[in-house]
């Protein structure tokens, strides 16, 4: 993982682990790594791992079963389903911010993506 030194790295590090659970490569009930695992993969100092699980704890993404069992990613379908839906508006924003200030039209945007769309299936079928 490669750092943007603009965001503080523990908010990097939730925003990974959060992508890995939209994107389903952590399940739900899956352990996460250790903070001190994490830590020394991502060769960053474990009070950082801590805080990004400390936040996630915070807002339900993940929990504690049991006191020294470790992390464990929410097994509530409506949280996991909210956090896709939070992810999705932001790139949704940030993508028509993006092309609005392009001079691109509506018409355009919509064309546009219906061909990527297209394209996609044609290049993974």
């Amino acid at each position: 993982m490669i750092f943007d030194k603009s965001i503080p790295i523990y908010v990097q590090i939730e925003e990974y682990i959060k992508s890995n659970i939209i994107n389903g490569e952590l399940k739900p009930s899956e352990k996460l790594p250790s903070t001190r695992k994490l830590a020394d993969e991502l060769k960053v100092n474990i009070n950082t791992v801590c805080k990004a699980y400390y936040k996630l704890k915070l807002d339900g993404i993940i929990h504690v079963e049991r006191k020294g069992l470790g992390y464990f990613v929410t097994s509530n379908n409506d949280k996991i389903n909210k956090l896709k839906g939070e992810n999705l508006e932001k790139v949704m924003t940030f993508f028509i911010n993006n092309m609005m200030n392009l001079k691109i039209s509506n018409d355009e945007i919509i064309y546009m993506v219906k061909q990527r769309i297209v394209y996609n299936n044609i290049t993974t079928s």
